[in-house]
Parts: structure tokens; C-alpha cells; sequence
């Protein structure tokens, strides 16, 4: 077994060793006192009469932290966000929108979230929007100063200042940042373009075993398959190694040092 292979698998069998080995050490009755309260939202009133489908956030961007949500019941849906100061708790501004919010992402000064049929842009500082794209994404993905909408099998690139669309390609996946290039696969094909413009840069043809990418660590873009999690590094453009696993992987994968830590279906 290579070297790198053997290493990947050994931090795959300890991150499983640690997730079934692991325990609580500490509780909030050991005579400690609570942590203090800085402030409440209580504009979160909004919700109070109802229960919350969803929430966005809490983001927390400098000192700023933004949270909203949806509430749905039978044909009613609404949502709002608020931009709160971190350090008092008061809101600097407050948005309503009549339909369900979807994804959000911050990039440039400007927030993109998916609402009902299509994606709006809000500027970060007021909350004002600054315009509206009709599509329907489920993922939202910040690269550069574009925003990169996934819809069916087609990745949207919206420009974050003007909400222009800039460009489109297909796609099997939704995109991963990297730096100014977008990362995505088209069948079994990984291909990078440039996020501005979606010029190709390069392609890497992948085993079956390995469906979609995952995460971006920094030059390994790990992605995973019905039951294999894999590593290419984006510097040589190369697959690096493909571990077997015993059942599908669940989304999420954290790492730290030489271990990578994730889920599957079976543990």
C-alpha cells in the first residue's frame, strides 16, 4: 500500500476509534457558575406566535451577526433577517420577504440568499436589496466576486455587485471555492474553471467509485462516493488516494493534524 494511501487510512480508522470511544467530561452542574449573558435579541419576537421552520444563522461577520428565518404554514410563508450589533444586541436593520428562504452566503459586502423562486442580493451595511435573479439554486457558493448558484445540472455565475450573469456550465455537483477557480464535477470528469469567467483551466478524469466533491483543505479537495471518500490535490492535479468505506458517507467532513473526521450511515 503507498505510503500516503496507508497514512489516510490509519486516520480514517482513528477518527472512527475516537467517534466510538469518545465521552462527555463536563457538565453545567459541577458548581461552576453559568456563562453571563451579554444581551438578548428580543426582536426575535418576530417568531414568538409561531414555530420556526427555519433559521439562517446566526452568522457572525466582524461585529455583526445575522440571523433570520422562515415560517410556513399551508399557503402563508415569510421570512425576515436582521443584521444585530454583536456588541449591544440592537438591530441595525431589519428585512421581510413574502416567501421561504433558502440558502445565504456573504461575500463582498453583498449577502445572497435563495428566496422562493429566485435569488436576491442585499447589500450587507443596510439590508437594502440590489437586485433579483430568477433561479432557483440548492446551494449558494461565494468565489471571488461572483456568486455561484447550483440548479439542477447547471452552476449559475452571478456577479455579487450587479447580480449579471456572467457565465454557465454543466455540472454533476455543486461547486467548490478555490481561491479565484471553481471546482465541480461533470460526470466522472473533475473540472476547474476560472470564477470569473469560466474559462477551463484543467480536468481530471476519477474512478466511479468517487461521485462529488466535498471539502477544500488546503491543496486536497477530498470527495466521496456510495461508499469510498478519495483525496486529489489541486496543486499537482492528481488523485492523491481512494480509501473503501463500509457504507455511504453522510455530508460533513472536519480535519485536523494528519485525521479527517466524518459520519457514515453505518457509524
Amino acid at each position: 500500500m503507498p505510503r500516503r494511501l496507508s497514512r489516510a487510512a490509519l486516520a480514517v480508522a482513528f477518527a472512527f476509534l475516537c467517534g466510538c470511544s469518545s465521552t462527555s467530561s463536563g457538565t453545567a452542574g459541577d458548581g461552576e457558575a453559568p456563562a453571563p449573558v451579554v444581551w438578548k435579541f428580543e426582536s426575535v419576537s418576530w417568531y414568538n406566535r409561531y414555530s420556526m421552520n427555519s433559521t439562517i444563522g446566526p452568522t457572525v461577520v466582524g461585529k455583526t451577526v445575522l440571523y433570520g428565518g422562515t415560517y410556513a404554514y399551508q399557503n402563508t410563508k415569510a421570512s425576515k433577517l436582521a443584521a444585530v450589533d454583536a456588541t449591544t444586541g440592537t438591530a441595525r436593520w431589519r428585512m421581510e420577504y413574502g416567501a421561504a428562504f433558502g440558502p445565504m452566503v456573504l461575500a463582498d459586502g453583498t449577502i445572497a440568499v435563495a428566496a422562493g423562486d429566485g435569488v436576491l442580493g442585499l447589500d450587507f451595511a443596510s439590508g437594502v436589496q440590489r437586485w433579483e435573479v430568477p433561479l432557483r439554486p440548492r446551494s449558494l457558493t461565494a468565489a471571488g466576486d461572483v456568486v455561484l448558484l447550483a440548479e439542477r445540472q447547471t452552476i449559475h455565475a452571478i456577479d455579487l455587485a450587479s447580480g449579471t450573469r456572467r457565465w454557465q456550465v454543466t455540472s454533476t455537483t455543486d461547486p467548490v471555492a478555490a481561491g479565484d477557480a471553481a471546482l465541480f464535477m461533470d460526470g466522472q470528469t473533475l473540472r476547474a474553471v476560472a470564477a470569473a469567467s469560466g474559462a477551463a483551466r484543467w480536468s481530471l478524469e476519477l474512478p466511479a467509485t468517487l461521485a462529488y466533491s466535498q471539502s477544500l483543505r488546503g491543496d486536497h479537495l477530498y470527495l466521496l462516493g456510495a461508499s469510498s471518500l478519495g483525496s486529489v490535490n489541486i496543486k499537482s492535479r492528481r488523485l492523491e488516494w481512494v480509501v473503501p468505506l463500509g457504507s455511504a458517507p453522510t455530508a460533513g467532513i472536519a480535519a485536523a493534524d494528519d485525521t479527517l473526521y466524518f459520519t457514515t450511515q453505518s457509524s
